[in-house]
Formats: structure tokens, sequence, C-alpha cells
């Protein structure tokens, strides 16, 4: 399964999410884009078949770090 960058933002009660339309083949290959794209951090990698599923699951994580 590909690994996504989604790029969260936005208040609890209405988050959004920018998340990478393609997928990258491994966890370091995502981190190391994240890394040049969202130098300041604000990014979760996800492992998910689809950049959607990989963005509904970034916003439920970032919830948990408000």
């Amino acid at each position: 399964m590909p690994f996504f960058i989604a790029h969260v933002s936005g208040p609890r009660a209405s988050k959004r999410v920018l998340t990478d339309s393609d997928g990258f083949a491994t966890e370091q290959d995502a981190a190391d884009a994240a890394r040049r794209r969202w130098p300041d951090g604000d990014y979760f990698l996800v492992e998910s078949a689809d950049a959607e599923r990989a963005g509904i699951a970034a916003i439920a994580e970032s919830r948990t770090l408000d």
C-alpha cells in the first residue's frame, strides 16, 4: 500500500487537509518529500489505499493532538 503526505491545518472543528494525489512506494520516500515540502513539520505520513482515505485518517490523527 502506498504512503501519502497529508498536511492538516485549521481549528479542531473545521480541519482541512491537503493530500498528495500520488502515493510513495516507501515511507522513507514520503518522509524525504514531506521534509522538503513542509519543513515546519505540519504533515502526517499515512499508509492508505488512496489519497482521500489518507486525508481522513490524517484529520482523525491530528484531532488527538489538539
